[in-house]
């Protein structure tokens, strides 16, 4: 019983060109190569990988689902305000992650789907904008989310930038959601 998982910042950017969409063909030589091993199951674009919203299109899902055997695709959406996502230089919009989302639910898989909260300057509105996203991919779309606290990296852009603090409002819908599972 032999897996093979990936470990990637976006996987949907396998053997793309800098800048480019999706390099379909590489992404199919990849993945029937990895059946040819002789593998029981393939994953691709889930733990402990994920996916960037901007990347993930019905032509991508449609080879993952043709050659792996994963039920989920973790899609890091990070925040459901462009201004956080802006600020952050994510190079995606909310409107696009919650696109992505939608397409990786029709296309039969479950989005597993990543936010942050904390970011410095993140405001109240922008942490109630993700929690408005977040609502609606459980609701709509059967999410999964993994919620994380930003923490500054070292060598980053926000290294020395102070986090904001986490709100009563938004630590009690977080922990809402936890309690039921999602």
């Amino acid at each position: 019983y032999r897996q093979i998982t990936f470990i990637s910042a976006n996987a949907f950017s396998y053997g793309a060109e800098r800048g480019e969409g999706p390099n379909l063909a590489a992404m199919e030589e990849l993945l029937a190569g990895c059946n040819e091993t002789g593998a029981s199951g393939v994953h691709f674009g889930c733990y402990p990988s994920e996916v960037r919203p901007d990347w993930v299109n019905a032509e991508v899902l449609q080879l993952v689902k043709k050659y792996c055997r994963n039920q989920t695709i973790v899609l890091g959406a990070q925040s459901g305000s462009d201004e956080v996502l802006s600020a952050v230089r994510r190079g995606h919009t909310a409107g696009q992650a919650m696109a992505a989302a939608r397409m990786i639910h029709e296309a039969g898989f479950r989005p597993h789907v990543d936010f942050v909260f904390g970011f410095p300057e993140e405001t109240i509105p922008d942490r109630r904008l993700s929690l408005l996203m977040i609502r609606k991919m459980i609701d709509d779309y059967n999410a999964r989310v993994h919620v994380h606290t930003f923490m500054p990296l070292p060598g980053t852009p926000l290294f020395s930038r102070t986090p904001s603090h986490l709100d009563a409002e938004t630590r009690n819908a977080l922990i809402e959601w936890e309690k039921r599972g999602k």
